[in-house]
Formats: C-alpha cells, structure tokens, sequence
C-alpha cells in the first residue's frame, strides 16, 4: 500500500489514540482524505464497538463502492463478532439485501437456515408447476 504522507501522519495519530473521542476525531479525518487505501485502514477498526466503530462504519461508507470489496473480504475472512456486524453495515447502506437482513439479525446461521427453507419451497413451487404443465 503507497499511502500519502497524510494518511501516514493520521494512521500514526491513530495510534496515539486514548480516548474514543480522540479516535472518532482521526477517523473522521482519515475518512476525508478520500484517498483509497483509507479504506483498509478504516476497515481494520471494524472490530471495535462503540463510538470508533460507529465512525468507521460512517467513514467508509462515504466511499461508497469503493468499499464492497474490503467489506466482502472482512466477511469472508473474519471471525469477529463486531467486525462482521460493522461490515455488514456497511454494505447495507451500500445497497446489499442480505446485508440489510444480517444487521438486524440476532443469529447469521438462522438466515442462512431462511434462505434454504425459501430456496426449497422456491424449488417445490416450480417442480409443482412442471409436472401441471406437463399434465394438461
């Protein structure tokens, strides 16, 4: 990643970080920079609930689809809780229907298990049409 040398001097601010207050502050600014690889930077604070997670939700959605890609591979990749619910709205704002299912969701598995159980009443209704068709 070539990042700015502003992006650089707000990637170390980060890190200086106490307070929420003082991370939302730098995340805000990252988010302004508008330059790309802030996407990565503010996707890697995903993780934290809260007010910093709140802020990195909103700063990259103000990349709008620039974004998806790096909100799909958080998904795809990992194993925490905050991480995924962040991404996932992210890409709700962005558009993404299951996205907009899974932030309310209480459990991910149980639309998984939603979506199966329409996919095979789906497929029951069009089997139930064929053989209709055929018997006339």
């Amino acid at each position: 990643m070539t990042m700015t040398k502003n992006l650089k001097k707000l990637v170390r601010a980060l890190d200086r970080c106490d307070t929420s207050t003082e991370y939302v502050d730098v995340i805000r600014r990252i988010a302004r920079t508008r330059d790309l690889d802030a996407i990565a930077i503010l996707a890697s604070l995903l993780d934290s609930p809260g007010p910093v997670g709140a802020a990195a939700v909103r700063g990259l959605i103000s990349f709008g689809q620039f974004a998806e890609g790096e909100m799909r591979r958080c998904l795809a990749l990992s194993m925490d809780e905050d991480q995924i619910r962040n991404a996932h709205r992210v890409l709700a704002a962005l558009g993404d229907r299951y996205s907009k299912r899974a932030v309310n969701a209480y459990c991910w598995a149980d639309l998984e298990e939603e979506d199966e159980a329409a996919a095979k009443k789906k497929a029951a209704a069009g089997k139930s049409t064929k053989n209709d068709v055929k018997s006339v």
